[in-house]
C-alpha cells in the first residue's frame, strides 16, 4: 500500500513538472473570443489565423 501511494506521488510530482515546463497549452472560447477583442475584431472566427504562442498568450491574425 504504501509503495502505491509513493508510486502515485512520484506521477503526479512529475506531471505537475512537466505541465509548468510546457507551459499553458488550453485555450477555451473565452481565451479566444478575449484575443480576437484584442485585435480589434468581434469574433474568433474573423481572424485569419489564431496561433498559440510559447509564453501562453494567443497572437491573433488578421483577414
Amino acid at each position: 500500500m504504501l509503495q502505491e501511494c509513493a508510486r502515485t506521488a512520484l506521477v503526479i510530482a512529475y506531471g505537475l513538472g512537466l505541465v509548468r515546463l510546457a507551459g499553458r497549452r488550453v485555450f477555451g472560447e473565452a481565451d479566444l473570443a478575449e484575443a480576437a477583442r484584442g485585435a480589434g475584431l468581434d469574433r474568433p472566427e474573423k481572424a485569419r489565423k489564431l496561433v498559440p504562442e510559447p509564453s501562453g498568450k494567443i497572437s491573433v491574425l488578421k483577414p
